[in-house]
């Protein structure tokens, strides 16, 4: 709960700067939302680049720091296991590689256009087009990212409990005494079995 209040305080702390200089200006017959900055071009380069490293890097680097940490765990508790649990490290890694991925192209085409459009004097109508389909794509991510984690998160979390278990797993023999009679005779025998206790 703590942690979620951080997220959505920080999330909003961010988007600070677009509430305080965003207006409307009338183009033609076209109402259109822009970005009035106090300095112009000059603090439009800064607010790219803070819009860059604090949406898109920071992001990137947190996401790939955690699941790397999370791979390096399932790999050290799956090195001396079957190699059906090799299997399931192989999917994990997958599925790790996948939301970096989707993260990756959702995300980079929206920041290289903010960058190429700090140059661009007049955008042509191609420009804006892809400037536009870029904006779709990092909205897109929203929709795409808890869809994708609704898919391979449970599968996943069942791959780093049975990594964990077989790490923590060790053998015990136990021993039971089976008595059978027959007849007048009895006959006492001590039998071993293994089990793996978690």
């Amino acid at each position: 709960m703590v942690i979620n209040a951080l997220v959505w305080t920080g999330s909003f702390l961010l988007t600070v700067p677009v509430m305080l200089y965003s207006r409307t200006i009338r183009v033609g017959k076209a109402e259109v939302c822009v970005l009035d900055l106090p300095s112009g071009p000059r603090d439009m380069y800064w607010y790219t680049l803070y819009q860059s490293t604090m949406g898109f890097i920071i992001p990137l680097i947190i996401i790939s720091t955690f699941y790397s940490l999370t791979l390096y765990h399932v790999f050290r508790s799956l090195r001396r296991v079957r190699r059906k649990q090799s299997i399931w490290a192989k999917k994990a890694t997958k599925t790790v590689l996948l939301v970096i991925a989707v993260f990756l192209l959702c995300w980079s085409p929206f920041h290289v256009m903010q960058v190429l459009n700090l140059t661009a004097v007049a955008p042509t109508p191609s420009f804006l087009y892809a400037y536009h389909i870029s904006i779709c794509l990092s909205y897109a991510h929203s929709c795409v990212n808890p869809l994708m984690l609704l898919c391979f998160a449970q599968n996943f979390q069942e791959r780093l409990c049975r990594s964990k278990q077989s790490h923590n797993g060790q053998l015990s023999t136990s021993k039971h005494t089976v008595v059978k009679t027959d007849g007048d005779s009895t006959v006492t025998a001590e039998t071993n079995y293994r089990s793996t206790v978690i």
